[in-house]
């Protein structure tokens, strides 16, 4: 339904914004009634096939990819889009894009490691990160398929494309803020909240300033790829908790265990090392051309003092803030769906 700006006719805007919440509620909501009914119906007809590591994967992402997110999509597509104006982008660019995103999403991550703790330690409840669950449960060729190329391919496509092509014409610095907001909720918990908020915000404004869905796609793919594939893959058996069982006193087997693990210890030492650099690298970037990220007047700018009203106060945000609160409100319980 996308449409040049010559040729868009413009609803109002609440009606807008409502109907991307409610395609993303939509999609929340068919998830999970899915991952629920599969998973009880598995468990009482094929109880081994629960215990399989690939089930894991399955029953996570073929009810949000197969199901839930096509009926969302066309949901969201009976709304009119405006097409954004394409643009290309030299490779420095690019590399300025995800060494900035990088420090960004670092910053994010510390935040919600520390908030989690915190409330974990307020309500007497160990906190998980859910993230660290699906990554130790999956192979590599699962990972590949699913981090880094379905899942930053589909969120991007609905989170950026999509989303923003439909109310970037009401505001720039309303769609940044949306769709950064939108994808953080998306996420379900505290620990990956403030990191995909931030990433998905500077993912929009990429996406508004060039127009090009390849640059955040490919962005999410090499992050998601660095932290979420390669990281444990260097790591090995140093994240499993091999070093953490060992008894500090015993200098012993401390030695015997540095000495055999050697190569993979100081690879991952590296490693670490230039993650920390490159986020380092990527905040003071920031700071640095922070007054070159410019947000544009846009046709059909809202009225100032009427943008939280008109974007969040409708039926479909608020059943999408709900909805993505109580999952973050069950995952700080360690409630399973």
């Amino acid at each position: 339904m996308d449409t040049t700006l010559q040729e868009y006719r413009a609803p109002r805007p609440g009606r807008v914004y409502s109907r991307i919440g409610i395609a993303c509620f939509v999609i929340l909501v068919v998830t999970l009634l899915i991952q629920y009914a599969g998973v009880k119906l598995t468990a009482k007809y094929a109880p081994l096939v629960v215990l399989k590591p690939w089930f894991f994967w399955v029953a996570a992402f073929v009810p949000q990819y197969v199901f839930a997110v096509p009926i969302g999509i066309a949901i969201l597509m009976r709304a009119p889009a405006s097409g954004l104006q394409p643009r290309s982008v030299g490779i420095g660019t690019f590399i300025t894009f995800l060494v900035i995103s990088m420090g960004i999403g670092y910053i994010g991550n510390i935040i919600g490691n520390l908030i989690n703790t915190v409330i974990g330690r307020l309500i007497d409840t160990p906190s998980f990160n859910p993230v660290d669950l699906l990554v130790s449960q999956s192979s590599f060729l699962f990972k590949i398929l699913v981090m880094v190329i379905l899942a930053p391919f589909i969120e991007e496509l609905i989170f950026r494309k999509l989303i923003i092509d439909r109310i970037w014409i009401y505001g720039e610095g309303i769609a940044v803020l949306l769709s950064g907001l939108m994808f953080g909720l998306y996420h379900g918990n505290l620990y990956q909240f403030f990191y995909a908020f931030a990433l998905g915000a500077i993912f929009a404004y990429i996406y508004i300033r060039t127009g090009r869905l390849r640059y955040p796609v490919l962005l999410h793919m090499l992050i998601n790829f660095m932290s979420g594939v390669l990281l444990p893959l260097i790591s090995g058996e140093i994240l499993d908790g091999s070093l953490q069982r060992l008894d500090p006193s015993d200098t012993g087997a401390l030695t015997e265990y540095v000495m055999e693990n050697l190569p993979q210890l100081l690879g991952f030492i590296a490693y670490v090392m230039f993650l920390f650099a490159v986020a380092i690298a990527g905040i003071v970037l920031f700071i640095i051309k922070r007054k070159t990220f410019v947000l544009e007047s846009a046709p059909l700018q809202l009225a100032k003092g009427t943008g939280f009203k008109t974007v969040f106060l409708n039926v479909g945000m608020i059943l999408y803030t709900l909805g993505t609160l109580a999952m973050m409100v069950a995952n700080l319980v360690n409630y399973s769906f």
